[in-house]
């Protein structure tokens, strides 16, 4: 045997426990801490938990009110497709000119003469179609005539309306004359700019 391992057997149990006792020391003051370092990563950990769930709950309110964007963006499209109905993009004036001889002749109303305008009045999304009308009927024919072209599934506009006393008539019944510019809007889609 040798010299070292002769000196371990005759050591006393007493320096064992000392060593050993020296050696759980150095290890405490080096490498424990207490459980500060788990504390550390249970404080980070619970740091990210609360980004998580404050992210959870902001998508959580975005999907909730999705379904209100969504009902709003289809009532908008509704009211978009309705106004696009009054304010047709393809409406060639001549069809307005046929709809109004056509809405004259179902009340009775003559139209004597309809001049189309070249000059379209252009807007930023709708165009304006002026149109130079002049007919003759009675009060009633002619009320009536102007409530149907009021109520046409499109947007036309009555100006200038000048009314006279048709001369040429029989006194038995009272035509009035009628002279104005009525004026058909539509649609002008605008091309997207990049």
């Amino acid at each position: 045997m040798s010299d070292l391992e002769e000196k371990i057997k005759r050591a006393p149990p007493l320096y064992f426990l000392a060593g050993g006792l020296l050696l759980a020391a150095v290890y405490y003051m080096n490498y424990y801490d207490g459980g500060a370092r788990a504390e550390k990563q249970i404080s980070n950990i619970n740091i990210e938990l609360v980004k998580i769930r404050k992210d959870v709950a902001d998508v959580e309110g975005l999907t909730s009110n999705m379904a209100q964007y969504e009902a709003e963006l289809n009532s908008l499209a509704e009211k978009f497709e309705v106004a696009l109905n009054y304010l047709p993009s393809q409406e060639n004036i001549y069809v307005i000119i046929k709809q109004l001889y056509l809405e004259a002749r179902m009340n009775g109303v003559n139209i004597t003469s309809v001049k189309p305008s070249d000059k379209l009045l252009k807007q930023d999304f709708y165009e304006g179609m002026p149109i130079d009308i002049e007919f003759s009927g009675t009060y009633e024919q002619i009320m009536a005539f102007l409530t149907k072209v009021v109520n046409l599934p499109r947007i036309i506009n009555l100006k200038e309306l000048l009314l006279s006393l048709d001369t040429k008539a029989g006194p038995a019944t009272t035509i009035i004359k009628a002279k104005g510019k009525m004026l058909a809007y539509r649609f002008v889609e605008q091309e997207v700019k990049k």
